[in-house]
């Protein structure tokens, strides 16, 4: 697939690029003119195309997508603010922008074309709680609340337009040692819209706290290397518009560990 990437240069992007293009997939960046110099040169030689702008800028990125006949686009740009009370760092206008642009950009193609494969980074407070049946893990640890709003407007979408998955992780981090791509994938697996492996605990039973106190102990067992997440998501990619993925939120977790 012609895949365009936003996000290059960042602890994401950057180990997702690589991982795009042994996968055969073609990347074409999209960046901030600020931060082409920081695309590794020997990275920057395997990419189709690199187009500079502003991760808000629609009509820049339905530029890109349409320019280089796209049929995928992956958002790893932008971080969520924290709590309600932090500060924004601008991921709802990224993210608001890459989708908008998405949407333009398939419809400016014409309505018997394909939807544009589309993945965008989110996070695990979005993911239903396997210990609470019709509730949200951030109901009981409200944090990162932008990435509720950001489900929201994507859910809205026309599946005609877009195909859409939300990379819903805990945390990620660098990879302790390094792995073959094939370890990579075997060693996580997937779950669809909640965490995969969850088990209920006696610390649901505990009034008040009890749901906090499940989720932040559970939490820590989804932490993903950043390099099997990127491995994991370009292989989904691979199966363009036939993943069983489309329209979920996604959760990763490594296999070898339990809750």
């Amino acid at each position: 697939m012609k895949v365009l990437l936003l996000g290059i240069t960042g602890n994401v992007g950057s180990r997702l690029a690589p991982a795009l293009i042994a996968h055969d997939h073609q990347v074409v960046a999209y960046v901030r003119p600020s931060s082409r110099n920081k695309i590794d040169p020997v990275l920057a030689k395997q990419l189709i195309a690199i187009h500079e702008g502003d991760a808000t800028e629609t009509d820049a990125i339905k530029h890109a997508i349409l320019a280089n006949d796209c049929s995928a686009v992956v958002n790893t740009a932008g971080l969520a603010a924290i709590t309600p009370f932090s500060a924004s760092l601008g991921l709802p206008q990224i993210f608001a922008a890459v989708v908008s642009a998405t949407v333009a950009a398939h419809q400016a193609r014409g309505k018997d074309s394909p939807p544009i494969r589309l993945w965008m980074l989110s996070g695990a407070t979005i993911l239903d709680n396997p210990s609470k049946p019709g509730k949200l893990v951030g109901d009981s640890v409200p944090l990162f609340p932008e990435h509720r709003g950001n489900w929201k407007l994507i859910e809205k979408t026309s599946k005609e337009d877009i195909a859409w998955s939300l990379m819903c992780p805990s945390n990620m981090v660098p990879e302790p040692t390094p792995m073959s791509p094939e370890e990579r994938r075997g060693n996580l697996m997937a779950g669809a819209d909640k965490p995969p492996g969850w088990r209920r605990t006696w610390l649901d039973r505990i009034p008040v706290l009890g749901g906090f106190l499940s989720v932040a102990t559970h939490m820590g067992g989804y932490e993903i290397p950043l390099e099997g997440c990127t491995e994991w998501l370009a292989s989904d990619l691979e199966k363009g518009l036939k993943s069983e993925l489309i329209g979920h939120r996604v959760s990763l977790k490594v296999a070898a560990r339990s809750s």
